[in-house]
């Protein structure tokens, strides 16, 4: 059923039978009852037929690594998500998610994540504006498909006990392509008392017919089937632990993971059939939707969240170098770059890092001091000479400006953190753990003329501060020639810039959450300019496991992803020779066939 209770929609509108306000902030949806039409012993889905135990093999390795599964949980659509349901179902492409609810917030970069998400009550009007804007836009529509497609007419006097057929046919299909699975006969009934209240009580200026299937289209726009992502497994499954999830469950998961859309018609018939029973056929599912262009903007979606390098489209301004435009050109770079490293070059994390070559069109590659010559307005791939010290995604503009952080500090200070957080998942110790506690860095002041900030540094963060700058400054180094606004320099401040560092290894750090315990280290990799750096990172071996890492707590939306769970080390297990053969897509793959993507704790 469709939790009940009702609220007036707003002046001049009907009652909807949908969840009251306090019970959707509850997540109503999910934990009153709501069932869901699977057959337990028709769509049995499993990775492996065997539940996980609580110590697992998921990777070849003489170290057991950490099986905890992830528990059942719910999770609402992002608004990208929103919008992109919105139009598979109803071909209504006006973005309402977009353009009213609030920017989703991040964990571990990532704006797609469950564990990040809290369903505030002022979203709740926010859903019901989006849901009447919708539906207005998109009733006239729906009445051709009535007309086209299920070739019915609806009854001119629908009776609550004599249900209209042709209302049913649209309930049983739109309601589908809505929660992305067959209705159960409860919320069938309940989205056609949802019809004949709107038909019963016409919206002004409206035909009754009209305006019940308008009110279907509010009403199940606002229910939590349709709002919230599910992982919970079967309905009637109540004492099993682990859970399997249900075929409809996987399809979502695969093609929002994919495409940030819900599952295609040939995604849903894999689920209804109970052909999604094997790894082999999730992972064929996904290739099939990461070919796609909306396969393609997802992966680019997913590397530019991961290096935070989508912020550049929110740091231009016109009174400043960088310009909204260059900003936006930015993103378009490093997005066209990331496709066509992973579709039509060699796929792997290594080109990543460290390709002689990016996407150019003229204006930025004047503002780089690039050749451009041969370029126009579009964009181009354009080799990289190795005289211009560009190479890899690190530095084009989208990384290189979002993570300098010009407002908050030193540039070169927030690129090396970035590096090591994200690139290398090592959180820097904490101040108390060295010694000092309650310790607040001082503001960095401008150096005299003549002095670079990487001298002005060096001479002043020295003894125990150096215990933990020693694991990022040195790494910022090697980005030095490029300035905040990602242009590039030789000089700076007047002095002469130097971007050699060192790639330094702790010796004490946490296998989980990869928090460095003390200031020793080892394994000081020296390197010369910023193409030694990538270079370096990527051919160190905690690079790769790093972006496995980052591809489950993406993939799964979880912001408490442990670095020792098998999940993470199962997603590099085709990629046993390191960072320079593991591809990107690999990974993805390798995490669905993992058995954290198909179980969940109970």
């Amino acid at each position: 059923m469709i939790c009940s209770g009702s609220f007036t929609m707003g002046a001049n509108r009907v009652q909807t039978m949908i969840i009251g306000i306090s019970s959707f902030v509850l997540f109503c949806g999910v934990f009153c009852d709501c069932d869901r039409a699977f057959d337990s012993d028709s769509h049995d889905f499993a990775t492996s037929s065997v539940p996980p135990t609580a110590q697992g093999n998921d990777v070849d390795s003489d170290k057991p690594c950490s099986n905890v599964l992830p528990t059942r949980k719910v999770w609402p659509l992002s608004r990208a998500e929103y919008d992109n349901t919105v139009n598979a179902a109803l071909g209504n492409s006006s973005n309402q998610a977009q353009k009213l609810f609030p920017a989703e917030d991040r964990a571990n970069g990532f704006t797609s994540n469950a564990q990040a998400e809290i369903v505030e009550s002022n979203l709740v009007n926010l859903l019901m504006t989006a849901a009447e804007t919708i539906a207005s836009q998109s009733v006239a529509g729906e009445m051709n498909y009535l007309a086209t497609d299920l070739q019915c007419t609806l009854s001119a006097s629908p009776s609550p006990t004599s249900q209209d057929p042709c209302a049913i046919n649209y309930i049983a299909a739109r309601g589908a392509a809505f929660f992305r699975r067959p209705l159960t006969t409860d919320e069938v009934s309940d989205l056609y008392q949802a019809y004949l209240t709107g038909f019963n009580n016409p919206f002004p200026n409206t035909n009754a017919t009209v305006s019940g299937i308008e009110n279907v289209i509010v009403t199940a726009l606002q229910s939590p089937q349709f709002f919230y992502r599910t992982e919970l497994g079967l309905n009637s499954d109540t004492s099993s632990d682990p859970v399997q999830l249900t075929p409809y469950e996987v399809a979502s998961a695969i093609s929002y993971l994919a495409t940030g859309s819900p599952p295609d018609a040939t995604l849903l018939a894999a689920a209804s059939s109970g052909s999604l029973n094997t790894a082999q056929a999730v992972t064929s599912q996904y290739q099939r939707l990461i070919a796609t262009p909306a396969g393609k903007e997802k992966v680019a979606e997913f590397v530019l969240e991961w290096l935070g390098a989508d912020q550049v489209s929110q740091l231009g301004n016109a009174n400043g170098p960088l310009t909204p435009a260059l900003a936006a050109a930015m993103f378009t770079e490093t997005k066209d770059f990331v496709q066509e490293v992973v579709f039509n070059g060699t796929g792997t994390i290594h080109e990543l890092l460290t390709a002689n070559y990016t996407f150019l069109n003229a204006d930025l590659a004047a503002y780089y001091g690039l050749p451009a010559s041969n370029l126009g307005a579009n964009f181009s791939r354009v080799s990289l000479g190795s005289d211009t010290d560009r190479g890899g995604v690190l530095s084009q503009g989208a990384f290189l400006v979002s993570a300098s952080n010009v407002e908050a500090g030193v540039p070169l200070l927030h690129r090396g953190r970035i590096i090591r957080q994200q690139l290398l998942c090592e959180a820097l110790p904490s101040a108390a753990s060295l010694g000092l506690p309650g310790f607040t860095p001082p503001p960095f002041t401008n150096p005299p003329a003549g002095t670079t900030t990487r001298q002005a540094l060096t001479k002043d963060i020295v003894g125990t501060c150096y215990n933990c700058h020693q694991f990022f400054m040195p790494i910022g180094f090697g980005l030095e020639n490029f300035d905040p606004f990602a242009r590039y320099q030789t000089t700076q401040n007047g002095g002469t810039v130097d971007s050699s560092g060192e790639l330094i290894e702790p010796a004490s750090i946490d296998e989980d959450s990869g928090l460095i315990l003390s200031s020793e280290s080892f394994n000081q990799a020296s390197f010369s300019g910023y193409l030694a750096l990538a270079s370096a990172l990527a051919a160190d071996r905690r690079t790769l496991s790093c972006f496995n890492f980052q591809v489950v707590s993406y993939a799964s939306g979880r912001n408490n992803v442990g670095q020792d769970e098998c999940s993470v080390r199962f997603a590099s297990q085709s990629s046993r020779d390191g960072v320079s053969t593991a591809t990107i897509q690999e990974q993805f793959q390798n995490y669905l066939q993992s058995q954290s993507f198909a179980w969940r704790s109970r």
